[in-house]
């Protein structure tokens, strides 16, 4: 008999502390399955804001695209006008060197007209 309620207890006490752990476990279920929630949540937060920073990282690199597409533009125009604007200097530099030569001739002209010697007869003088 004594091993018959021996066993009994022993059996009571393997019951309570069986359903003290079910509430124990359940609990800790339950918070797992909370936390799990959450990372689900925090993970659909993460996607969605991957999406907008890659959105905006595509949306950055075309207008960095266009900026050195406009750059590019500019410092050819800007190229242009700058040969441009040396060849016509150097267009007026040979304009302004044949004025003087004809000035010159002109010049001497006059004064052969006039009866003046030139610079060479009067080099040829002196």
């Amino acid at each position: 008999m004594w091993s018959k309620e021996f066993r009994k207890r022993q059996l009571e006490h393997m019951l309570n502390r069986l359903r003290a752990n079910d509430v124990t476990f359940t609990s800790h279920v339950q918070s797992m399955d909370d936390a799990l929630q959450v990372a689900k949540r925090e993970l659909g937060d993460v996607r969605r804001s991957l999406r907008v920073m890659e959105m905006g990282r595509r949306q950055a690199g075309m207008e960095l695209k266009k900026r050195k597409k406009q750059a590019r533009e500019a410092r050819e125009r800007r190229s242009a006008k700058l040969d441009a604007r040396r060849l016509e200097a150097s267009n007026i530099r040979s304009a302004e060197a044949w004025r003087q030569k004809r000035e010159g001739a002109r010049a001497e002209m006059a004064a052969k007209m006039a009866g003046d010697l030139s610079r060479e007869q009067e080099e040829e003088l002196v």
